[in-house]
């Protein structure tokens, strides 16, 4: 069976010839092998979604998660069928619990204040971003500005219009800013560690 890298390498060695560009394979490749990671993660979430009747609420999260990920980032496990199997338990056990388990209106003291806590997560730990990836000083706060405008935004509409959909795009925000957090970052580590084989030093 061809793993994700595979795919690419073929798709991009292909795509290059037919260019004539084989000087920018890497960079083909390697966007092609995001391309199908962010694409078929997306599918599997969404079909969990379908599966468990939530999938208009899973949409209405990704889009919010999403969105305000593309400015904080997040921590990812090395594995893509690890990141894949945790990233759908995490959030559609969440949008799960809170469908059927947890109904009730997010009051205006709990926006108001996860709303600041959220804020100070973004500003003292994001963005968490890969390590090849290097921004300036005011790169990182613009996208600290703007990760924190729309917490603000979302909390803002929520109260205006208590609605489903407002409050699933609410839980979406969370779950991003969840994820920059030490304790999800030491979770992630905890399940790396875990799931990792263990190899035995060769002397």
């Amino acid at each position: 069976m061809k793993t994700i890298a595979e795919i690419a390498d073929r798709c991009g060695a292909y795509l290059c010839q037919k260019t004539e560009n084989e000087a920018e394979l890497k960079t083909v490749t390697y966007g092609l092998e995001v391309f199908l990671v962010f694409a078929i993660d997306l599918i599997m979430i969404f079909f969990s979604g379908f599966i468990f009747g939530v999938l208009y609420q899973t949409m209405m999260v990704m889009f919010s998660l999403l969105l305000v990920r593309l400015f904080i980032g997040g921590s990812h496990l090395s594995g893509f069928l690890r990141c894949l199997i945790f990233s759908d338990l995490l959030i559609i056990g969440t949008i799960v619990i809170f469908k059927y388990y947890f109904v009730v209106k997010f009051s205006a003291i709990v926006v108001i204040s996860v709303g600041l806590i959220s804020i100070y997560f973004i500003n003292r730990y994001a963005p968490v971003v890969v390590e090849w990836k290097v921004f300036s000083e005011q790169k990182i706060w613009q996208m600290r500005l703007i990760a924190s405008g729309l917490v603000i935004l979302w909390s803002i509409v929520y109260l205006l219009w208590q609605k489903e959909w407002t409050k699933y795009f609410l839980l979406g925000t969370y779950l991003a800013v969840l994820n920059v957090t030490p304790l999800m970052r030491a979770l992630i580590k905890y399940i790396e560690e875990l799931t990792n084989p263990i190899r035995k030093e060769v002397n």
